[in-house]
């Protein structure tokens, strides 16, 4: 099997490149579907309990589509989930937990996490101000520091990307010496601010369906996912450091 890549690169395009190596099995496609529709849907992992349940029940479909319009459902009935996905979303867009107000206010809105990251993209591209904001946070929260201005210029040249994927690109810079000049691209799948998992062509082809293209993300189209060409595809969703 090859390994996937580790490292992505913002150069990427929205390609989705096949791995027929990599976790083809009905199970394996299974377990891939399940995770993917939790990152999209909630902004988060399953857990292994949730694995074990979806394993054992029939899903019909395009088991991505299927489960995440499921988790969409099963949110409006769990409001303390909801909110904890709204304030996912706006952390991992901003840097910043939002209040109470403003979770409250939107809580009548059926809206997933992918729904909100790019709405939240939307925002930080009209929004200069608050996209300026977050690559402060992303600096301050990583390398102890303000962004230098050479910097600032080089991330809003990028268009406006997501807090935790700015972050994560700034981590890799301070892992590899270099934290001086933190004007890179590159993105580590295996950041302290992403849950990342590896999944096969199939199962990235339907959740770059659900994405779209929206989103202003430099790395990969929509939602402030993540989806990359390696030895298999990569989906990324913040993980609110």
């Amino acid at each position: 099997m090859r390994k996937m890549k580790k490292m992505l690169f913002a150069a990427c395009t929205a390609a989705l490149l096949s791995s027929s190596a990599f976790g083809q099995s009905a199970d394996d496609l299974k377990r891939q579907s399940i995770q993917t529709s939790y990152l999209l849907a909630l902004g988060k992992k399953a857990t292994q309990a949730e694995v074990n349940y979806w394993m054992g029940q029939t899903i019909n479909g395009d088991m991505v589509k299927t489960l995440y319009e499921n988790h969409r459902t099963w949110l409006q009935g769990n409001p303390e989930v909801k909110k904890d996905m709204i304030r996912r979303s706006f952390k991992n867009s901003y840097g910043r937990t939002p209040s109470d107000s403003e979770v409250n206010t939107n809580m009548q809105k059926n809206w997933t996490y992918t729904d909100w990251m790019n709405n939240h993209s939307a925002w930080l591209k009209k929004t200069p101000g608050d996209y300026e904001n977050a690559v402060r946070f992303a600096y301050q929260n990583v390398v102890s520091r303000q962004p230098s201005s050479t910097e600032l210029t080089y991330w809003k040249g990028k268009g406006a990307m997501a807090y935790y994927v700015v972050a994560s690109c700034v981590e890799q810079c301070k892992k590899s010496g270099n934290s001086s000049n933190c004007a890179s691209n590159v993105f580590s799948a295996s950041s302290r601010f992403a849950d990342a998992i590896e999944v096969a062509p199939k199962v990235a082809a339907s959740a770059s369906g659900i994405i779209g293209s929206a989103a202003g993300n430099v790395i990969a189209p929509g939602g402030g996912n993540v989806i990359a060409p390696g030895g298999a595809n990569v989906i990324a969703a913040g993980s609110m450091n």
